[in-house]
């Protein structure tokens, strides 16, 4: 791999994290607004964060002061769902990702289903593009993804690697890499930007950086977690490092 295909990878750093710490004890700390701030001057190439329904996490004022504050790109992750996409509406941050969403779940937990959920997410990307976002959805690595993807108008998928991330045997890790690969190459074929997330960290990115089809990578509780130890510039960096020159 050349220096210009590494030079290619960007880190999305996700601050959804950091919000649970605070709303775990409902104070106004850690803030993920001053951890954007951290982790864009320590060479993060976004910001992400994920307004759930039920608000658990990520609350709407650090949407409105992220939008304002975030000096590379701000990513907002959304259910389909009227309310959040009216936000998103007002907010306009420079992408949306549209993500699958349960009550009750810890974090995100399987991709957004685009065939059944095909006439929602067609009306949510019409509206969301008029406004100037470019368009996502967080997707399982098969071949009907990239297909739906393209049929409903979106600008990129997001490859949920969660099944690559927990796999136990090697035999399996290797299976959920070629799917992650399949798909990411199929997607670049269709011209759609490709980006992967789902318990990605240090211990497991490495193998996935491989794959040059996908040029962006969303981590957060794993940054998070080894800022607890190293502090959150160190552990933003050393991140960095990996993503963009290993």
């Amino acid at each position: 791999m050349t220096t210009g295909e590494r030079q290619m990878r960007r880190l999305i750093v996700s601050m959804d994290a950091i919000a649970a710490i605070r709303e775990g004890r409902k104070e106004r700390e850690p803030d993920p607004v001053a951890a954007a701030s951290v982790a864009e001057l320590a060479g993060a190439d976004g910001i992400a964060i994920h307004l759930r329904m039920d608000k658990k996490h990520i609350r709407e004022r650090d949407l409105y002061i992220l939008r304002e504050t975030v000096k590379t790109k701000l990513n907002l992750y959304i259910a389909p769902n009227t309310d959040l996409v009216a936000r998103a509406l007002e907010v306009k941050p420079a992408e949306v990702t549209l993500v699958a969403e349960r009550p009750g779940e810890l974090t995100t937990e399987q991709g957004l289903d685009l065939h059944e959920h095909g006439d929602e997410v067609r009306g949510v990307v019409e509206q969301l593009q008029a406004a100037g976002c470019r368009v996502f959805a967080v997707v399982e690595p098969e071949a009907d993804s990239v297909k739906h993807a393209v049929k409903l108008g979106l600008d990129g998928i997001e490859i949920f690697a969660n099944h690559y991330t927990e796999a136990k045997s090697q035999e399996n890790v290797e299976a959920e890499l070629g799917r992650i690969a399949k798909t990411a190459d199929a997607a670049k074929k269709a011209e759609l930007m490709v980006r992967a997330s789902g318990g990605l960290g240090y211990a497991n990115i490495v193998p996935v950086l491989s794959e040059t089809a996908i040029t962006e990578y969303v981590v957060g509780h794993n940054i998070t977690s080894r800022a607890v130890m190293t502090g959150f510039d160190k552990a933003v960096r050393e991140m960095v490092e990996i993503v963009k020159f290993f």
